[in-house]
């Protein structure tokens, strides 16, 4: 072999190693969506990729509340969790019509290649998580999630949450859970009338939408004597005195009723662990999720909580 054929393998086989290299690195820079697995990012791609914020309220206003990306940018769009209305040509986001008090990953794949970018808003709003609560534990509250985070305060302040039709107490407090068709001066829509669930036995707090599970169970929502397996769905209407101006906003929710923690189906238990996957904490400005949160929970409404007896 002649030294200036040595020479040009020398050669290729470093260029080899250094495509190689940062091929690597570039795989490090996203998650996977779906299950299309590690995908290569662009750069430049992904700097003009994002939306004015990275939290969005309901507005009370009589169109669909319309979000676009900063830059319009030729590609597919989509998100995961499952929930959030999203134009997959073009990015725009309804949120009026998303489930709200989720996090979302966001993300766009540029036209003609694989590149991927993702970006994490939320749609503001409350969440239960996922759970097993057990009265004979003393389990018997559960507290909501704000705006995706466990840690988050709601911005509603103490007083009396017996409503007197006029809406004044609960107005002071700045939230309003389990809101009905009271006309309270709120400055936007009422829920249809007959939608309360106080009155259908879900003991829920107005000021701060904590449910509390052994009164809910007491006041015979799962049978005067309690049903193995009995449950219930339930649309809980709340305002939130914070950047929505108390817009009117919602979730759904299930209620399953066991004798004990030894008669849960384990299909049940693994949909509750596979919820969970969504509730994640999120220190300081980087946001942190769990391995396959794109892949976990792809319905994550409504939140399954299950009570037991013992």
């Amino acid at each position: 072999m002649n030294i200036h054929k040595f020479n040009c393998y020398v050669v290729a086989f470093l260029l080899l190693i250094a495509f190689g290299g940062c091929e690597r690195e570039s795989l490090t820079d996203t998650a996977p969506i779906a299950s299309t697995g590690a995908l290569r990012v662009d750069v430049v791609s992904c700097t003009a990729f994002g939306y004015t914020d990275t939290i969005f309220y309901l507005r009370n206003q009589r169109s669909d509340y319309i979000v676009a990306p900063v830059k319009a940018l030729s590609g597919t769009y989509g998100a995961s969790p499952k929930g959030l209305v999203i134009n997959t040509l073009t990015g725009t986001i309804n949120v009026t019509k998303s489930e709200t008090g989720l996090r979302y990953r966001v993300y766009y794949v540029k036209t003609g290649t694989k590149d991927t970018c993702s970006r994490f808003i939320v749609v503001s709003g409350i969440d239960y998580q996922s759970s097993m609560y057990v009265l004979a534990k003393n389990e018997t509250l559960i507290k909501p999630l704000y705006n995706a985070l466990s840690f988050s305060l709601m911005p509603c302040a103490s007083g009396n949450d017996d409503d007197d039709g006029k809406g004044n107490s609960l107005a002071a407090g700045g939230c309003e859970f389990d809101d009905g068709d009271d006309n309270d001066s709120n400055g936007g829509e009422e829920p249809l009338s007959g939608q309360q669930i106080r009155s259908k036995g879900v003991d829920v707090n107005q000021l701060n939408g904590i449910i509390d599970l052994r009164q809910t169970v007491k006041n015979g929502v799962f049978g005067v004597v309690p049903v193995n397996g009995a449950f219930l769905i339930f649309r809980m209407f709340y305002r939130i005195a914070d950047n929505s101006k108390r817009a009117l906003n919602h979730i759904d929710v299930k209620l399953i009723y066991y004798n004990r923690t030894s008669d849960i189906p384990a299909n049940v238990m693994k949909q509750v662990k596979s919820q969970n996957a969504r509730i994640a904490a999120v220190p300081g400005t980087k946001t942190v999720l769990p391995v396959g949160y794109a892949t976990q929970a792809s319905d994550p409404r409504p939140p399954i909580i299950i009570v037991t007896a013992e």
